[in-house]
């Protein structure tokens, strides 16, 4: 691989490990209830999920942004949103719309992050190649997530919760590699005849709205697993740390795999991954103990490992070279809608039909297999899309 490449790949895997900061705090939300008797298990929820519904516009912001500004002036303006956002509960915590506000704010400087760090790559890497650096960057993602995860539930489970957020502050060093490394790219913005409405196609709007509802129900783990483990007295915040530290770390094998696993299931690859999700999600409805919790997070994780980065390879397939960043905002956009949407939903079906925290993870599982025989029948993908 040439030096220049080189120098592009390692601030945007850097980037890319310190997005998941924001995913860690998924492990500490059970904590964060107990300073707030009163709210509900949504409202406690919300602060996992609202920045989903904040990254919306915002994508789509930074997809278009792309053709007008410097991709390494809108990183570092993203990088710098989330760590404003990440350590601010550490000096404003008394109230939900102060960790409400922190969650906005690290969603999106998490749009610009994930949008722009996506396009970068599919501008400089092609072909196999894409898709090896996009598993590279998907291995980065589950570190990043394994180690924070891991750090945010032993701080909470040590001192208090509001400290967990220190480890935003992992994002200064990144900011640093990121304004020395990440060369400053040629802006050239596109003739009208190259605009985004190409991106409009029904075959990636249809990718996109599969990519919705399944967020709605893979993101449950993470919005549920927490209060799972604290119900069911199976563990609490240190636990529930290492549960999600294993969710994510499974990902590094995966993503480093990502282009065998391309190659061998094709067009097929998102739907098989929600049938490997779905098993996961079945293990912990059932779990009576932690290694069956460990096995279920196993296979949770590694299906979310493969599909994500492989929603982003497929999405920049699916358009034209020159709309890229704008296919991958686009799927990415209706996946923050199905991130934060998914307490709401989930959590209303399960009521809906009398269960308790085990009930969310069964409906997650049959909805996850029936989507997994949707994407295999339905598939928008083609052959010429790989």
């Amino acid at each position: 691989m040439k030096k220049t490449k080189i120098c592009i790949l390692i601030p945007v895997l850097s980037m890319t490990a310190v997005m998941t900061s924001f995913m860690s705090l998924s492990s500490i939300l059970a904590e964060i209830g107990k300073s707030f008797p009163d709210a509900s298990s949504s409202q406690v929820q919300l602060i996992y999920t609202i920045g989903s519904l904040i990254a919306l516009p915002i994508m789509l912001l930074a997809g278009r942004a792309a053709n007008y500004i410097s991709k390494k002036y809108l990183t570092l303006f993203g990088l710098t949103v989330m760590l404003a956002g990440g350590i601010l509960p550490i000096f404003a915590h008394s109230a939900l719309w102060m960790l409400y506000l922190s969650s906005s704010l690290l969603g999106f400087g998490m749009a610009f992050v994930n949008i722009i760090g996506s396009t970068i790559l599919s501008d400089h890497f092609q072909g196999v190649e894409k898709g090896t650096v996009m598993g590279f960057n998907s291995a980065a993602f589950s570190l990043g997530g394994a180690a924070l995860s891991w750090a945010t539930g032993a701080i909470a489970a040590r001192t208090f919760w509001t400290d967990s957020y220190l480890v935003f502050l992992i994002i200064v060093p990144v900011i640093i590699i990121t304004f020395i490394m990440l060369p400053k790219d040629e802006v050239v913005p596109p003739q009208s005849s190259e605009s985004g409405e190409k991106v409009l196609n029904g075959r990636i709007l249809f990718f996109a709205l599969l990519n919705f509802v399944s967020s709605v129900f893979i993101n449950a783990y993470s919005s549920n697993i927490a209060m799972f483990l604290d119900e069911t007295g199976l563990g609490g915040a240190d636990v529930s740390g290492m549960v999600s530290s294993i969710y994510m770390l499974i990902g590094i094998p995966a993503g480093m795999l990502l282009g065998i696993v391309l190659k061998a299931l094709k067009r097929n690859t998102v739907g098989i991954m929600s049938f490997c999700i779905a098993a996961g999600m079945f293990c912990i409805a059932v779990a009576q103990n932690l290694p069956m919790v460990y096995l279920g997070t196993f296979l949770a994780g590694i299906g979310f490992s493969i599909r994500t980065p492989a929603n982003n390879t497929f999405a920049s397939n699916l358009v034209p070279a020159v709309s890229a960043g704008m296919g991958i905002a686009l799927v990415n956009a209706f996946s923050s809608i199905g991130n934060f949407a998914s307490p709401i939903i989930v959590n209303a079906v399960s009521s809906a039909i009398g269960g308790d925290i085990r009930t969310v993870f069964s409906v997650c599982t049959a909805a996850l297999v029936l989507l997994g025989i949707i994407y295999v029948v339905l598939n928008p993908i083609r052959k010429e899309d790989l």
